[in-house]
């Protein structure tokens, strides 16, 4: 008797530590401190781990989050913010905005650097002033002989066609020679 006593007290004990361990849907808005709007697009991650999310449009998120685990938030322009989840489903936060200042960033398909001088291969900036004085119907129409190896042909003279771009020529035989916007 004494021995299933035991038994049903470590079972009961092991069915505990494995509930208060388990992830729970964790909801909440990301908003900004200053205007109380949410934050689009606003990073989530558990702290620790390489699981996270992004909010949607509005700020609203869902993530499966440890009981005892800690949420870390951030977006572009806002101070990064870590939340501990202390087993609530619902966890609203609001981000300060940060007043520090981006210098010149260049993001390519090699990564990320914070000025040309400091990237091993060509690029060529265009200034809005050079964009504006083209005097045209849409900001792609304007590059035309702005950027070397870019060629810039109107697919109509309709106003409102499309264009088509190609750099450094025809690559493709049977694919697209269109380029990927990001």
């Amino acid at each position: 008797m004494k021995k299933a006593k035991l038994f049903i007290s470590a079972l009961f004990l092991l069915i505990a530590v494995s509930l208060s361990a388990q992830n729970r849907q964790v909801k909440g808005v990301i908003r900004d401190a200053a205007t109380g709007e949410g934050v689009p697009f606003a990073a989530v991650v558990i702290q620790g781990t390489m699981t996270g999310i992004s909010s949607d449009a509005d700020g609203n998120y869902t993530i499966s989050a440890p009981a005892n685990g800690t949420l870390v938030f951030s977006a572009m322009g806002y101070q990064t913010l870590s939340e501990p989840v202390n087993g609530r489903s619902s966890v609203d936060v609001s981000l300060e905005p940060d007043a520090e200042t981006l210098s010149e960033v260049v993001v390519t398909a090699m990564g990320i650097s914070r000025s040309e001088k400091s990237i091993g291969y060509a690029a060529t900036t265009v200034k809005s002033d050079d964009i504006v004085g083209a005097h045209t119907t849409n900001a792609i129409s304007s590059l035309s002989g702005k950027v070397a190896g870019v060629q810039v042909q109107a697919t109509s003279s309709d106003p409102g066609a499309s264009t088509n771009i190609v750099i450094r020529g025809f690559s493709s035989i049977s694919g697209s020679n269109q380029p990927l916007y990001v």
